[in-house]
């Protein structure tokens, strides 16, 4: 904001201008521009979250069928021969759904860590 102050002596006028240094300015609008990708961020962030969240319970059935008797039982039926030619049976394979779940985890442990900085306000 600019400020024009005018002081009259006598018949001398003096005009101080007063206003932020360029430092400032730029300053502010470096700030501006975070606040403006925060508020871009969270709405996605959140949206992702909630996608998360409703996908949990799905990760936690596999991760409960994934070596199971039952998984083993149709893992060895699958290998006899015994599924549908053309069924899609990816989950029987010992790497997908390892890796699948193992992924999940390891996401999990960065957004912990990085949540973790976020609330201790950590650099």
């Amino acid at each position: 904001m600019l400020v024009v102050k005018s002081i009259n002596f006598v018949d001398i006028q003096i005009i101080f201008l007063f206003t932020m240094t360029p430092k400032q300015l730029q300053n502010i609008a470096q700030m501006e521009g975070i606040l403006n990708k925060i508020e871009d961020f969270t709405p996605k962030a959140e949206g992702f979250l909630k996608q998360w969240q409703e996908l949990l319970p799905e990760v936690q059935k596999l991760n409960t069928y994934y070596g199971s008797d039952q998984w083993r039982q149709d893992y060895d039926d699958a290998n006899a021969g015994k599924i549908p030619e053309g069924m899609p049976h990816g989950v029987l394979s010992e790497d997908l759904a390892y890796n699948a779940l193992g992924d999940q985890y390891f996401l999990a442990v960065d957004f912990l860590k990085l949540v973790t900085k976020i609330i201790s306000r950590e650099e």
